[in-house]
């Protein structure tokens, strides 16, 4: 008989591997559906002095880009590098022939930014974190 085993307690490098493992099924599962060949990692840096003080991560697959993460040191923030990181991330997507991206962030980082450069939020969850928002919102090139 299966048993839902808790693995909180085991340590990272044993979590990463379970994980891995179960990431590894579902995209086997995914790929009887979607082509997985077309997953293509993006990864932008922006540098000073030799060290990484900004940069975004992303995906894209299925004919669409995912912004994971993009972040900014304090000094860049507010002197348009996250605009330039953007208009990269999406110079990139249109030339893999991507639909659009989509992105999330949450009411006490960005939102009011993505949607000034036409994002549109789709989604919204209130209270995560209390008091705050957490936002979903995607660009798609042919709006545009």
């Amino acid at each position: 008989m299966p048993k839902i085993i808790d693995c909180c307690h085991l340590d990272k490098y044993q979590q990463a591997r379970i994980a891995n493992s179960l990431r590894s099924q579902l995209i086997g599962f995914n790929s009887t559906f979607c082509d997985d060949s077309e997953i293509m990692p993006v990864l932008l840096t922006i540098k000073q002095q030799g060290e990484i003080c900004g940069g975004l991560v992303g995906r894209i697959a299925w004919e669409w880009m995912h912004i994971e993460i993009i972040w900014l040191s304090s000094g860049l923030r507010n002197k348009g590098f996250g605009r330039q990181l953007i208009e990269k991330a999406e110079k990139i997507a249109r030339q893999k022939g991507c639909t659009g991206v989509h992105l999330d962030t949450f009411s006490f980082q960005a939102p009011d930014f993505y949607t000034g450069i036409g994002y549109k939020i789709f989604g919204k969850i209130e209270d995560y974190p209390e008091g705050q928002c957490r936002y979903f919102l995607k660009k798609k090139f042919a709006d545009q």
